[in-house]
């Protein structure tokens, strides 16, 4: 497509597929004592760096499925490097869409990201990054303008895999996602009626697997995903690890052998400042949750199993909405509706040596806007669920951070930010309305061993069906933080379940 297309109306479908990998393991014969390094990068979109404008209707389909990028590297006594990464995967991307009169818009954008590291006799280091030059979505820095009405159907689904696996050496797996979005950084504008149905799915595990680290010792140095967006360096740590020193070696005579860790940016269905629709507004948001799949969930694990040395696990999460934005107002009636649903794990497991698992998450929020202005009839509803349960009520419960050992010591963490259904600065509703909210938390933390300290740990910041009226945001003095012109009704629950 040319840059900055003018059209006077029209009907356009642009479809984006990409394919990257690389492999060298050469039948895991051909040179066994050499190393073995695998590094894939790609990027893709449907359209990216380009505006398009419409003098009247406009209907626009953006659709990047069905990539995958994937790095395998295999040796025999040597190491075996794998970095798996997409620096930039989107449906739209720095792409403004503005329509004289209506819009429709479908983008929807899909990957599967792996890495994969095996070796008998070295280190083996696995990496998957996604998103590392731009967050990962359907439609990101991408305003979309109707002088009209604006339908918009937006989706991401992603899958990042890291596995690291040696005999006699670390095993050192990380998998990082740098931010998802199913609309992110984008504002909505509707002259008359605006509806949007957006869905997120996201699974990101890393795993790391050895019996002992034999000669080799090795630390992990993460990078937060601001460090790595802010680099320009480029050098192995970019790839989230280092092959010197060792930062976790309390247990004397092992050292350190699996290294697992998961790290999530921050996902929303719909980030956005603004929100506005001259009529009637419907938003329907899933970031996770979806009512046709029970037991759906976005999903971030790490997994460190070793035999001889300590083994670390950690999974690491950022902030997580349903709906965020500054402003949401409506001429008309709105109706907006957004669930997330989480399913997170840290499992180390060791026989000699140190077990640590940590899960670590920060705040999760179903409907979070700062100013909700309807002017009639409208609708609050929002749910988050953290869960850590099987769905069957006759098997056992699942604990987000499990550390076990026989010899040595174990500790296993989970911590949780905020959890709120609903939160809002403030929320007018000029007619009747409602307001629901849910928040449902279910973990636990175990840490078990034969010979040596144990320490468990479970907590929760805080919890609220629905929370209005808080201390950063602004709202009108004379009203309330949830006002209604004329019948209202509010429904909170909130449940914990879990202990360590």
């Amino acid at each position: 497509m040319e840059n900055n297309p003018d059209l006077q109306t029209g009907d356009v479908a642009i479809d984006a597929t990409s394919s990257s990998s690389y492999e060298n393991h050469d039948d895991w014969s051909v040179d066994e004592n050499a190393p073995s390094s695998a590094v894939s990068t790609n990027e893709f979109a449907a359209i990216r760096d380009n505006e398009v404008n419409a003098g009247t209707d406009l209907n626009l389909t953006a659709e990047a499925i069905g990539n995958s990028t994937t790095a395998n590297a295999g040796s025999t006594n040597g190491p075996a490097m794998a970095v798996a990464e997409n620096t930039t995967a989107a449906g739209l991307i720095e792409a403004p869409i503005n329509s004289g009169t209506s819009l429709s818009l479908i983008s929807k954008e899909e990957s599967a990201l792996s890495a994969e590291a095996l070796t008998t006799n070295g280190e083996a280091h696995a990496v998957s990054l996604n998103g590392s030059d731009a967050p990962v979505g359907a439609v990101v820095n991408s305003d979309l303008t109707s002088g009209s009405s604006l339908n918009a159907l937006a989706g991401t689904e992603n899958i990042s895999a890291a596995l690291a696996r040696s005999i006699n050496g670390i095993a050192n797996a990380s998998a990082t996602s740098f931010g998802t979005y199913g609309v992110g950084n984008s504002n909505l504008i509707a002259g008359t009626s605006l509806n949007g149905q957006v869905s997120v799915r996201d699974s990101l595990s890393s795993t790391a697997q050895s019996v002992s680290s034999g000669a080799y010792e090795a630390g992990v140095e993460e990078k937060s995903s601001s460090e790595k967006n802010n680099s320009d360096e480029n050098s192995n740590s970019d790839y989230g690890y280092a092959s010197e020193g060792s930062e976790s070696n309390d247990n004397e005579g092992n050292g350190i052998t699996a290294i697992a860790s998961t790290l999530r940016g921050e996902l929303s269905g719909i980030q956005a400042e603004t929100i506005r629709a001259g009529t009637d507004l419907g938003l329907d948001v899933t970031a996770g949750a979806n009512s046709t799949t029970p037991g759906a969930a976005n999903r971030a694990a790490s997994n460190a199993i070793a035999v001889s040395g300590d083994a670390d696990a950690l999974t690491d999460v950022e902030r997580n909405t349903g709906i965020s934005a500054t402003s949401i107002t409506t001429g008309g009636n709105g109706l907006i509706n957004a669930s997330v649903a989480n399913e997170f794990q840290a499992w180390a497991e060791t026989v000699s040596g140190n077990a640590n698992a940590a899960m670590q998450t920060e705040n999760t929020l179903g409907i979070n806007i700062s100013q909700v202005g309807i002017h009639q009839n409208g609708n609050l509803s929002g749910a988050v669920r953290n869960r850590y349960l099987v769905e069957s009520s006759d098997q056992a419960p699942i604990p987000v951070a499990q550390a076990f050992t026989i010899s040595g010591d174990a500790s296993a963490t989970s911590s949780n930010g905020r959890l709120s259904g609903v939160d809002v600065g403030s929320a007018q509703i000029g007619l009747s309305g409602t307001v629901q909210g849910s928040a449902r938390n279910a973990q636990s933390s175990v840490a078990q061993t034969t010979s040596g300290s144990a320490a468990a740990l479970a907590l929760v910041e805080e919890m609220q069906g629905v929370r209005a009226g808080s201390e950063e945001e602004s709202s009108d003095n004379d009203k309330a933080p949830l006002f209604f012109g004329e019948n209202g009704d509010v429904a909170a629950g909130a449940e914990a379940i879990g202990g360590a």
